[in-house]
């Protein structure tokens, strides 16, 4: 089968479009797809707008506080077998040692004792403690439970979630008591029928509230150091890094006191000593003198000479050394 050329280049001149005609846009037929298809995008649109309301209805805003400790190095008088001790230390500094203070078990565990933070409401959604109890009170071995409390007129009835256990009533006068823990209701309480609050076991608690909290700083070549926290509950994300700096500070300067006490009574010991050396320095050399019969320096022997002075330069020495140790006392 053979093809005449001039109909296939007639054909390629005349029958055919250009190829940069499909790239271009028609209006009209964009317009006709979304005439028909404007249910299926009208319901696409609804689903987002929908979406988006229910996320924001049902996420539970997170708060995040901010505390911030000027950590000053402690600068004391140079002494030299202070300063041997501080280098046979190590070079860690001392800004990245309080960091560890701060992000410690120890300190965690004050802040959750103090606040009762293993006590937290789990419904309403989003709702502080502070707007459900007060005066509350939980002890370390609190078991771990869920209780429902009941609005009931003027009180709340307690119950175990899981074993429907009765615990009592509790009011804004009258404290309930569960196991390990005891509370009174708070008056925006009574703005809801049913309130649970849920009781965490304590070590799982301090962990990952250690966890949560950030230590770090700022700038390098700074000596200051921030407290983060974020929580969903607006009373508590102020109060954790507040009450951890404050318990920071308070154990740093007793530790501080009692150093200095310590440093002190060392050296009101070492001025003892001196003194009593300095007591025999001065007996001996006046027996030196008395047996000798001394009357002028000049006028002894060379060993003599180098002999009392020797006793009176070891006096003076130990007097100079009696007196730097009664000024860092001072």
């Amino acid at each position: 089968m053979t093809h005449d050329p001039a109909s296939l280049n007639g054909a390629s001149q005349n029958g055919t479009v250009p190829a940069h005609a499909d790239d271009e846009i028609n209006l009209r037929d964009v317009w006709d797809l979304l005439v028909r298809n404007w249910g299926v995008i009208t319901l696409v649109f609804l689903a987002a707008i929908g979406g988006a309301a229910l996320f924001s209805i049902l996420t539970v805003p997170v708060y995040q506080s901010v505390s911030s400790i000027r950590i000053e190095d402690d600068e004391g008088p140079a002494i030299p077998l202070f300063e041997v001790l501080g280098n046979l230390s190590g070079g860690a500094s001392q800004v990245e040692t309080e960091m560890a203070v701060l992000g410690s078990r120890v300190l965690t565990e004050s802040v959750v004792d103090s606040l009762g933070l293993t006590l937290s409401p789990t419904r309403p959604r989003g709702l502080s403690r502070a707007e459900v109890v007060r005066g509350l009170r939980i002890e370390r071995w609190a078991p771990e439970a869920v209780y429902q409390l009941t609005r009931q007129g003027d009180h709340f009835e307690i119950t175990n979630f899981e074993t429907g256990a009765l615990h009592g009533t509790a009011s804004v006068t009258e404290a309930g008591r569960v196991p390990g823990a005891r509370f009174r209701m708070a008056p925006s309480a009574f703005e809801h029928d049913e309130i649970r609050l849920e009781v965490a076991p304590f070590d799982l608690f301090v962990e990952g509230l250690r966890e949560k909290i950030g230590v770090g700083r700022i700038n390098r070549d700074a000596n200051l150091v921030v407290v983060r926290y974020a929580s969903t509950d607006t009373a508590m994300v102020r109060a954790v890094p507040n009450l951890l700096a404050r318990i920071f500070i308070e154990r740093r300067q007793e530790v501080q006191s009692t150093e200095a006490r310590s440093t002190v009574a060392f050296l009101e010991q070492q001025i003892d000593t001196l003194e009593r050396q300095l007591e025999g320095a001065e007996d001996l050399l006046v027996a030196f003198e008395q047996g000798e019969q001394v009357i002028s320096l000049t006028a002894e022997a060379d060993a003599q000479v180098e002999q009392l002075a020797g006793l009176q330069a070891q006096r003076m020495q130990i007097e100079n050394n009696r007196k730097t140790l009664q000024d860092l006392v001072d």
